[in-house]
């Protein structure tokens, strides 16, 4: 190899070094930022619940001291939070100083609320933190109606210069509270709870709910205080078998609106057996099935017991007969609260017997409780059976029922107003209807489809 030969593959390592070094710097250089924007933020205290609340967003770290750093508090907003509008209540920690004003609340109490800190705070880029006091977070509830959890974490966004950062927390648990394993005694009528504590404030008290089939919170029944481990109830409040639930909550609120913490069970009590309205008689006729023809309708305010009790039918052209409800047989079908009775079944001639009035004996509930016994009624009588529409005139205080099914709705309107048939019905979905409850007008039915 000659001297020139050896002299240029030199150069040409040298000019390949040369230019790997200066793509390198090239790299370097491009990862430094022309303007500032927000690094990171390193984290958000949690919070409990109270009314003068503090919390610190730790690490801010930016690469400008042009641009002001944004601060979304909104989410604690939406949740019921409340921030104070104060410029004391906002300031800068940890490698950064602030005057009065230069740390503020934009929007507060809204969606939108947005704390500031303005550019001129900003004196190096050094980390510091933002410190946020008097938050008063008592309407942040933990739960909702149907007690499922509400609010488990939230984020605030931090912004500078177009650039953010979405940080979670979480807001610490301010009471708790369960049923023990016997939650409810018979004989004492008393409710039986656990784990009670109010963690922050004194101003919160334990409530028991009962609940509604759909599971929201639908009737207040009883209250108690932190000291307490069980609650006295009012006889009758529980009836049967019963959803409840405790809470616990501000004592300044009445309604299942804020829930701090919460537990629900089913307790069964005894109840006595009643019947919700006058029984109803369904004249014999071929056309219907066995049910609506020639039956007796009775409605009982409890599921009742299918081997005890007795009814006994008075007929104004002939003499009383007995069906024992002991015996499940033609003449009787029991359905939870309801129970069909067949008087008709027991007679084979052609002759047409009217009812007068019937007793019932010995009826109670599955639950236990108060019998039912040597009760007289009289029974209602169809006047229509209605199966689609049509025009029908009825006297006032006649019983009418319209026919439906699980998949529709019925709406009766009567003088422009709408008539409530949400209870009047039976295991079948059809509707009976008492015209009492109408005006001596003219009255509008509606068929819709429940899908």
């Amino acid at each position: 190899m000659d001297r020139r030969t050896s002299t240029q593959r030199r150069s040409a390592v040298i000019f390949i070094t040369c230019v790997v070094i200066i793509s390198l710097v090239a790299v370097t250089i491009g990862t430094i930022p022309v303007d500032g924007f927000l690094w990171n933020v390193d984290k958000i205290d949690s919070v409990s619940v109270g009314q003068n609340e503090n919390q610190t967003i730790r690490g801010i770290k930016v690469y400008s001291e042009d641009d002001p750093v944004k601060i979304n508090v909104g989410s604690l907003v939406n949740a019921g939070a409340e921030f104070d509008e104060r410029y004391i209540s906002y300031d800068l920690e940890n490698g950064q100083t602030a005057n009065d004003s230069e740390v503020y609340i934009k929007n507060p109490n809204t969606t939108d609320a947005t704390v500031v800190v303005r550019s001129s705070a900003l004196d190096n880029t050094s980390t510091f933190d933002v410190e946020i006091k008097n938050i008063n977070t008592t309407r942040v509830s933990s739960y909702n109606q149907d007690l499922a959890n509400l609010n488990n974490e939230f984020k605030y966004t931090t912004t500078q210069a177009g650039e953010s950062d979405q940080t979670s927390f979480t807001i610490q648990k301010s009471g708790s509270v369960d049923f023990t394993s016997q939650p409810y005694n018979n004989e004492s009528n008393k409710l039986y709870f656990k784990n009670v504590s109010f963690v922050n404030s004194s101003e919160n008290e334990v409530v028991v709910w009962k609940r509604a089939p759909d599971g929201e919170l639908e009737k207040r029944i009883a209250t108690a205080q932190k000291n307490q481990s069980s609650i006295s109830l009012s006889n009758g409040t529980i009836n049967g078998k019963e959803e409840i639930a405790i809470t616990v909550q501000p004592e300044w609120i009445d309604t299942p609106e804020i829930i701090y913490a919460a537990d629900h069970t089913t307790v069964t009590a005894p109840t006595s057996t009643k019947l919700l309205e006058d029984p109803i008689y369904y004249p014999r006729n071929s056309q219907r099935n066995q049910q609506y023809s020639g039956s007796v309708y009775f409605e009982f305010n409890t599921d009742i017991k299918e081997s005890q009790g007795h009814i006994d039918i008075s007929y104004v052209n002939g003499p009383t007969s007995r069906i024992s409800i002991e015996n499940q047989s033609d003449e009787v079908i029991v359905s939870d609260n309801e129970l069909y009775l067949f008087p008709d079944s027991l007679d084979s001639s052609e002759n047409k017997k009217y009812i007068q009035h019937v007793t019932i004996d010995g009826v109670r509930s599955v639950y236990g409780g108060e019998d039912l016994s040597e009760e007289q009624y009289n029974p209602k009588r169809v006047r229509d059976y209605i199966l689609e529409s049509t025009a029908t005139t009825a006297a006032r205080g006649a019983v009418m029922v319209i026919s439906s099914n699980k998949s529709e709705n019925i709406s009766l309107y009567s003088d422009s107003r709408s008539v409530n048939l949400s209870r009047s019905g039976d295991r079948n979905y059809n509707k009976i209807l008492r015209t009492s409850i109408i005006s001596t007008s003219q009255s509008r039915l509606v068929r819709t489809s429940a899908c």
